[in-house]
């Protein structure tokens, strides 16, 4: 086997061990590619609930209490809300919550007009001049008119559908409701504890062209069972609005009142709330945490994490460093002992499917041997390459013609001389004899080599001798042209013509 045929067989086996070694590492193992804000979602959103305050009462006359409608009017409001502390306590606003007699007195009338129109008491386009004309002339009060209507609160997990039946309703009361003017926070209390809670912040830090994450619920529209999911959304704080409070450059939608603003680390910054002077009453109002804080304190409610709180937010951290088997074992072990606390038991299958698919950075961080000596195998490859490729290139002989004389400028008193006649060319030296083995027959003086020219006849006169340029044989010679002596008589009549 010659040297060049080993060096290959060499460099062919490094390639097959370069390939068994080079196994890529899963790509992103450690990036939580659920979401953009994922690191933030996951903290807020699991403490992000809806909220439902349901009024039931009677529209009457103002003047003399008669009833407008023998039936009851029962209206709904649709908002979210924050667990702030794992008793179960949430705080909102309340306006959604316990909303002045003003606005019950306006929703209610509104639900009355669309009743009369479904019973064709009354037409569309009337509906407005309706409730516009009578919230001069009516009230809204409870079955005794001396009682405000019954009101109560559910809260509902994830999502909600505005039917009757749902089972998964967690009942509560409203606890504490500053006035619009104090800040408009309420806190509820939930008949559920062990809930997840979010961090609050400790001080206002807001300013505007802050960049804030927003959590809050979102209707669908259709009716009769609409839909409540929840959303995010990445905004930036705007400036002052007509409430003289910090706004919101671009929301959610009403459901999302009461729902969080949060920084990069998930703490909840403010609640989102409606700006009532303007058109609409647009939810992009900020209610800060000092105005939150100062809720609490009335309720005499302290915003706190619990023990699951802090254990979901460490293994949090191996299920963003792309630890997933480490942090399914501990979302699982949570979800054991903490059956409500219910985002454990989600990251946990989240973790799961994240080692399944994209591999765990542990088993990730030990392959780093073999990738160092895949690319030590890759330079041994290129390394054989170079020496195989050095070891087929042909000698070149060494130049046999006197280098070109070096031109002296005449002295500028020396007679003008002719000029100097052109050197003769070179002629090319006889090549080396072969051996006596494979005698060649040459012609006295052959033309010069050409590498890489095509076949050509030596002389058009003579028809018996041909000098080809040929491949270099396997192993190096001398001289890389060869004289082939050929019969015509193969070629046809007009070869070398």
């Amino acid at each position: 086997m010659s040297n060049t045929a080993r060096l290959r067989r060499l460099a062919a086996l490094a390639a097959v061990f370069t390939v068994a070694l080079a196994t890529p590492a899963p790509a992103h193992a450690a990036d939580g590619g659920y979401g953009r804000n994922e690191s933030i979602t996951s903290l807020v959103n699991p403490s992000t609930l809806v909220l439902v305050a349901t009024f039931t009462g009677t529209l009457r006359e103002r003047a003399g209490g008669d009833p407008i409608d023998d039936e009851p009017v029962v209206l709904r409001r649709t908002c979210s809300g924050m667990v702030i502390n794992p008793a179960g306590y949430v705080v909102s606003t309340s306006q959604c919550v316990r909303p002045s007699s003003d606005v019950l007195l306006a929703n209610a009338l509104t639900v009355e007009s669309q009743i009369q129109v479904v019973r064709g008491e009354m037409a569309v386009e009337q509906a407005a001049d309706y409730v516009t004309t009578r919230m001069k002339t009516a009230e809204f009060t409870g079955a005794d008119r001396e009682k405000p209507p019954v009101s109560t609160v559910e809260a509902w997990i994830d999502s909600y559908h505005e039917r009757d039946d749902d089972a998964r309703a967690i009942t509560g009361s409203v606890v504490y409701a500053q006035p619009m003017s104090g800040g408009d926070v309420a806190v509820v209390k939930l008949n559920k504890a062990g809930l997840p809670a979010v961090e609050l912040a400790r001080e206002d830090t807001l300013a505007t062209g802050d960049p804030i994450v927003l959590s809050g619920y979102y209707s669908d529209g259709q009716q009769p069972n609409e839909l409540f999911s929840l959303r995010n959304v990445s905004t930036t704080v705007g400036g002052l609005g007509g409430t003289n409070r910090l706004t919101i450059s671009d929301g959610i939608g009403p459901q999302a009142r009461g729902g969080a603003i949060s920084d990069s680390t998930g703490r909840l910054l403010a609640i989102q709330d409606a700006d009532v002077s303007a058109t609409g009453e647009p939810v992009r109002d900020i209610v800060k945490a000092s105005h939150i804080q100062r809720a609490l304190a009335s309720a005499k409610v302290t915003a706190s994490l619990s023990d699951a709180d802090r254990e979901y937010r460490s293994a949090l951290q191996d299920y963003f460093a792309g630890r997933f088997t480490q942090a399914a074992d501990r979302f699982g072990a949570l979800a054991g002992r903490a059956p409500n606390f219910w985002p454990a038991k989600l990251y946990r299958d989240r973790a799961i499917e994240r080692r399944d698919v994209d591999g765990d950075a542990i088993v990730n961080a030990a392959q780093w041997g073999s990738y160092a000596l895949a690319v030590g195998a890759g330079v041994l490859i290129l390394g054989l390459l170079h020496l195989a490729g050095r070891w087929r290139r042909p000698a070149t002989a060494a130049p046999t013609t006197d280098p070109p004389a070096v031109r002296t400028w005449p002295a500028a008193d020396a007679p003008e001389q002719a000029p100097r006649p052109a050197p003769a060319p070179a002629l090319r030296p006889e090549p080396r004899s072969r051996p006596e083995s494979a005698p060649v027959q040459r012609p006295e003086q052959p033309p010069a080599f050409r590498p890489n020219q095509p076949a050509r006849m030596a002389d058009p006169a003579d028809a018996e001798t041909v000098v080809m340029n040929v491949p270099p044989p396997r192993e190096p010679m001398d001289d890389e042209t060869a004289i082939l002596e050929l019969d015509r008589s193969h070629f046809g009549r007009d070869f070398g013509r």
